[in-house]
Order: structure tokens, then C-alpha cells, then sequence
């Protein structure tokens, strides 16, 4: 949970204006389990319950996403930017009554990485 205190770690531009805002210049990328495109967007208000779920017809779905961004604000994964987008998928799949499992794809080792290469999670959404 992002509370003050950790948003205060974060620089002014990488504090989204609103809750429901990606990081400035970020591209998200959506797979299956099989690692087949299903949605790519460059958009930061993009929904994900809207994205993902509005034509699914199932009450659960397992997703692949991967974020990056090339704004000048967002430098390093660092443990404070990794879970301020987990609060972002969080907070944009619970307001539509949605409840998320997130799971970090990517190597502990290769997490200090830069923000321009994408870091990847699996999704596991589901109504509640």
C-alpha cells in the first residue's frame, strides 16, 4: 500500500497527477500465457478493467504485462517505482470490482534496470 510517507520517495514528476495515470511515455504490453500479443497501448489513461476485462467472458482471466517508459522522471526500477505501478494495477482493477494477485516475472537480479526496459508481471484478475 503507497502510503505519504513512500510517496514523498518519489520525485514530484513521478507522482501521477491522478490515480488512474501511467508514468508519462510508457508502453504497455498485454500477453497470454503463451506469449502472444493481446494488446499493446501507449496511452496513460489507459483502463485496465476496460482493456481486459469488458469482453472477456469469464469471471477470472490470467494476463502477461510488461511497462516501461521513457520518461526522463522514471529512471531505475527501483522497489518504490515497482510498487507504485502495482498500486496503479491495484487501485484501476479494484475501482471497477475487480481483485488482482500480482507476480514479479522478472529476475531479482535484474530489477535496478532502467525504466526504459520493460519489467514484466503476471495478472491474475478476478471478480469479487
Amino acid at each position: 500500500m503507497t502510503t505519504a510517507r513512500n510517496l514523498n520517495l518519489l520525485t514530484r514528476d513521478q507522482r501521477p497527477s491522478a490515480p488512474n495515470l501511467w508514468p508519462s511515455r510508457s508502453t504497455l504490453n498485454f500477453t497470454d500465457g503463451r506469449g502472444r500479443p493481446l494488446h499493446t497501448s501507449t496511452n496513460r489513461r489507459f483502463d485496465l478493467s476496460d482493456g481486459l476485462m469488458a469482453h472477456w467472458p469469464r469471471a477470472s482471466r490470467i494476463v502477461y504485462l510488461g511497462v516501461s517508459t521513457k520518461s526522463p522522471s522514471w529512471v531505475t526500477w527501483t522497489e518504490e517505482a515497482l510498487r507504485e505501478i502495482e498500486r496503479h494495477i491495484r487501485y484501476d482493477l479494484g475501482f471497477d470490482g475487480y481483485g488482482v494477485t500480482l507476480t514479479r516475472l522478472t529476475p531479482q537480479r535484474r530489477r535496478a534496470q532502467p525504466c526504459s526496459t520493460e519489467f514484466r508481471w503476471k495478472l491474475r484478475i478476478r471478480n469479487r
